[in-house]
């Protein structure tokens, strides 16, 4: 039987999520959080809601923590989400920097189960067969979530999942069916992509610097202040004149002088200015 949760419990957990990887669940979504509990407590090896929490404001080992952090992110993502971001970067954005640089490397900072990173190798792909040799390009690929890492890494795929996004064209020229009916990302895409764990809200131990940086649909769930200093933390990474693309529901007005707004191809862009 399901034990109730009082809602002075969530709350402490809540905070525990949000000091961790910033996650804001309050007011009408704690209901999303009540759902996740019980996984919370299987993986602390908790009895009750309460003595989760106890169990978190002890102290939990790396593992644990992860697998708690792990159950709290949202990872609900699709192939190719937002078909105009897509088409801005393969028409646009993605032969601009390469008119600049033979090697542009990219940064897919909140990459969940792998279908943006995949994606954006694609369109990468895709871009090189119409162009001279000579040109190549990288990605980092990263989450705070470990278990989507694995997922994203393997790149495996249910057909529900290759579904959404994805067209057959694509389908059948990217990846390959395996005998338990799911699809596997092709070899020659994933040669040029590195996985990463990270979490945005701390220090970053890396000098690495892309041309271009994605975080998409990940600062909506962010405190302002948070905000800032993901944001902040991403245009260390991003080469002048390299672009910073969010979510389309995302502003970033007002969290850095470092950046211009542009609109390509349809698609809102930040530029990082010299």
């Amino acid at each position: 039987m399901p034990q109730l949760i009082d809602e002075s419990t969530l709350k402490e957990v809540a905070q525990f999520i949000e000091e961790a990887v910033g996650i804001i669940y309050e007011g009408n979504n704690l209901f999303q959080l009540e759902k996740r509990i019980p996984e919370m407590m299987w993986a602390a090896g908790a009895l009750s809601p309460k003595d989760l929490v106890a169990r978190l404001e002890r102290g939990l080992d790396r593992n644990c923590r992860q697998a708690i952090l792990d159950i709290a992110t949202n990872n609900e993502t699709l192939f190719f989400r937002d078909e105009r971001v897509f088409s801005a970067l393969k028409e646009v954005l993605i032969p601009t920097l390469w008119a600049r640089h033979p090697h542009v490397r990219i940064w897919s900072s909140c990459c969940s189960t792998g279908q943006e990173v995949y994606s954006l190798a694609i369109i990468s792909e895709e871009v090189l067969e119409k162009m001279s040799s000579g040109f190549r390009y990288s990605i980092v690929a990263s989450d705070v979530s470990e278990r989507a890492l694995v997922a994203a890494r393997n790149g495996r795929y249910s057909q529900l999942q290759v579904e959404r996004g994805l067209s057959g064209q694509r389908l059948e020229k990217y990846f390959v069916l395996e005998q338990d009916e799911r699809w596997s990302i092709h070899p020659k895409i994933k040669r040029n992509i590195e996985f990463k764990l990270c979490n945005l809200l701390e220090a970053s131990q890396s000098s690495d610097q892309f041309d271009l940086v994605l975080c998409r649909n990940m600062l909506i769930y962010q405190r302002p202040e948070n905000r800032k200093r993901i944001v902040n933390k991403l245009v260390k990474h991003l080469k002048p004149e390299g672009y910073l693309l969010v979510g389309g529901s995302e502003s970033l007005l007002g969290l850095s002088d470092e950046l211009k707004m542009e609109s390509l191809a349809g698609t809102i862009v930040y530029k990082k200015e010299n």
